[in-house]
């Protein structure tokens, strides 16, 4: 997957939280985990998928907690939701 953060036409701001999801089944272990790979910043094994979308972009991106964190603006709905 891309390294979006880094390009123009990509807002850092204004976006929304529709979903997290935890990406190991219960009573997987972690080895076995298919971990996901943030679009903003490409760092691989992320566990807890967060879905977010704006409007300018036309499309969901699944990232990890810190960066939704600073793309949703929402810190106090993610909080708790997720460490990764």
């Amino acid at each position: 997957m891309a390294n979006y953060w880094n390009r123009n036409s990509i807002p850092h701001k204004g976006w929304t939280l529709i979903d997290v999801i935890d990406i190991r089944e219960e009573g997987q272990k972690e080895s076995e985990t298919e971990y996901e790979t943030c679009m903003m910043c490409g760092n691989e094994k992320i566990r807890y998928v967060h879905i977010v979308e704006n409007e300018e972009v036309g499309e969901v991106f699944r990232v990890g907690f810190n960066y939704s964190r600073k793309m949703t603006e929402d810190y106090a709905n993610l909080e708790g939701v997720s460490k990764s």
